[in-house]
């Protein structure tokens, strides 16, 4: 069966939104056996699988798009703030729009983070972290199972 074949009860569960009730009342009500309604499911999770995979790329296309016109941005005002310095003004524009060159907050700048007084030293100790895949790596090695750790097994549902 291929996708343009399916009967109108599968093509309806593409336009549910994040329902998951709505879906499942719909998955019980389709006729057919088991296998019917397997393999139309899975051409759902394939198409819905597809338009994701679509709109994640469109996203990383906007996003570029997004990260381009910011730079631009950067780079003009760093063109006018340079040419207004050289022709020695603080102030320039027309009747809507001006730009002005104003001082910003005062920041620090490390120089040399061995210089400084300890009074101005912070001590972040260190995180404790759980190595999950070191103690995965033991299970697997001796069939260990460390205190506090209960290994789970789960199952997911794979389409071919």
């Amino acid at each position: 069966m291929h996708l343009y074949e399916m009967t109108d009860q599968m093509s309806r569960l593409l336009e549910f939104d994040d329902d998951s009730l709505g879906i499942d009342s719909m998955l019980l009500d389709l006729e057919g056996d088991i296998n019917a309604k397997t393999e139309g499911t899975c051409m759902v999770i394939r198409t819905l699988e597809a338009e994701a995979k679509a709109f994640a790329e469109e996203a990383k296309r906007m996003q570029g798009k997004a990260t381009a016109r910011v730079n631009r941005i950067k780079g003009l005002k760093e063109y006018l703030m340079v040419n207004l310095q050289a022709a020695g003004l603080t102030s320039a524009g027309g009747s809507i729009l001006k730009a002005n060159i104003q001082r910003g907050n005062p920041r620090c700048v490390v120089v040399d983070e061995w210089a400084v007084p300890e009074a101005f030293i912070r001590i972040i100790p260190e995180k404790r972290e759980v190595d999950k895949r070191g103690i995965m790596t033991n299970v697997r090695e001796t069939g260990e199972v460390p205190d506090g750790v209960e290994i789970e097994q789960t199952y997911s549902l794979r389409v071919r």
